[in-house]
């Protein structure tokens, strides 16, 4: 599409389960990749490969249970200790990423 609606829900690309056969068939990594360059020529967003998912899949999301992707983890402080101990995969979006010296959240990830 050229045009996703602003109300259009959106999600996070770094959690992902994909149908390859489909993937494949639709000739997706293509059409990222399009938007891709469309992107380098014409700077649309700065944000990585997110936004040519979001533009690909907009219409097309099926939602995961929350458990599968707590994220936030990288600028959230206070998550519900009942989230965490619930959550089966704990990502860290946003800029303080636990391994760099202003990292938070380090006490989760430190395990791992």
């Amino acid at each position: 599409p050229r045009w996703v609606p602003s109300e259009s829900p959106s999600f996070n690309a770094g959690v992902m389960v994909i149908n390859l056969e489909a993937w494949r068939s639709r000739q997706v990594t293509a059409r990222i990749e399009e938007w891709v360059a469309e992107n380098k020529k014409n700077r649309i967003w700065r944000h990585g490969s997110q936004p040519a998912m979001l533009l690909v899949f907009h219409d097309e999301v099926h939602w995961l249970d929350w458990r599968w992707n707590v994220d936030g983890l990288g600028h959230r402080l206070n998550y519900p200790q009942e989230v965490l101990q619930e959550a089966k995969i704990l990502h860290w979006t946003g800029p303080l990423k636990p391994w760099l010296d202003d990292g938070v959240n380090r006490l989760l990830w430190e395990p791992h």
